[in-house]
Formats: structure tokens, C-alpha cells, sequence
């Protein structure tokens, strides 16, 4: 082989390898980044069921004496906000609905913590009802997700939701939003 030859061939072994690398480090990268959402709605699982449990006792322990009321903390979502987007399309569809379900709740509990009216006794009951709400479809969305794999929707779980529903009611009746 000529000078040349050999050049040019170790220019393109240079190539193939220094592509194939990239491409391995890039696939590596996205099963991180896929892992690490799935390990934060592991998280917002537990958060969810830890703050549906405290909202309870809190309206458990509510009297009309009370100034202030424990709301329960924010629940985080670093990790979908920084690389849901990136992850995305390498989820399966029913995956993302669920992930994106999740997250709905979670985004409506942290607004509701954050926003809700809560200046009399009624409306401090009627927020902390919300965040347990989202908090229970979310907990239960989050539990079907990482039991299933994201193969199936919770969506259409009717059974279930249907008997979520009926806890809902039912707290709600205990806490003296409907009657």
C-alpha cells in the first residue's frame, strides 16, 4: 500500500470509529435520561401518596380557630422539564400520554398549592380538595405507569377510575364539599 492509501484508509477507520462512538454515547445519554424521568415519577409517586395522606389529616384536624393552614410542599419536576422534550420521541405513545398525564396532575397540584384561594374555612377545604384529587390521579396514574410499563393507558382503566371517583366522593363528603 502507498503512502496515500494508508492515509486515507486511517482516515476512514478514524471516521467510522470516531461516528460509532458518538452514536453510543449518544444512545447512552437518552437510556439515562429516559431512566431518570421513570426514576422521578417513582418519586412523584411517593410524593403524591405521602401528600394525599397529610391533606387528609390536615382536613382531619381543621377547626375554625385555625389562622394559618399547612398546605403540603411543591412537588418537583426537574428532570421532565430539562429532558422530557429531548426523550420524547423515544418513548412509546402510550408511554408519553401517561408520562404527560402525570405530569398534568402533578402541574395542577403544585398550581392549586401555589395559587389557590384559601381565605375562609370553605375555600381552604375546597383547595386542600383539589390538590387531594390531583394527587390521587396522579399517585394511581404514576402506579399503572411503572406496574404496566406504559404499555396500556390508564385511561382506560374505567373500573379503577371509577372506584377513584367514588373515594373522591367520598372524601369530599367528609370535608363538607358536596353534600
Amino acid at each position: 500500500m502507498s503512502k496515500f492509501e494508508i492515509a486515507i484508509s486511517t482516515l476512514f477507520i478514524g471516521f467510522i470509529v470516531g461516528q460509532t462512538t458518538d452514536f453510543i454515547k449518544y444512545k447512552w445519554q437518552l437510556r439515562r435520561q429516559k431512566k431518570a424521568v421513570r426514576s422521578e415519577i417513582k418519586d412523584i409517586q411517593s410524593d403524591l401518596g405521602e401528600k394525599t395522606e397529610r391533606i387528609k389529616q390536615v382536613i382531619a384536624e381543621l377547626n375554625s380557630s385555625h389562622i394559618g393552614v399547612q398546605v403540603p410542599g411543591k412537588i418537583s419536576t426537574l428532570i421532565f422539564d430539562k429532558y422530557f422534550a429531548e426523550v420524547a420521541p423515544y418513548f412509546s405513545e402510550n408511554e408519553r400520554k401517561s408520562i404527560i398525564t402525570i405530569y398534568n396532575n402533578v402541574k395542577h397540584f403544585n398550581d392549586e398549592r401555589d395559587d389557590g384561594n384559601r381565605n375562609s374555612m370553605k375555600l381552604v377545604k375546597r383547595s386542600l380538595f383539589l390538590m387531594y384529587q390531583q394527587g390521587v390521579f396522579g399517585y394511581a396514574a404514576s402506579t399503572y405507569l411503572l406496574e404496566n410499563g406504559g404499555d396500556k393507558l390508564f385511561l382506560h382503566e374505567t373500573d379503577k377510575i371509577t372506584q377513584i371517583n367514588k373515594d373522591i366522593e367520598s372524601f369530599a363528603k367528609s370535608c363538607e364539599i358536596i353534600n
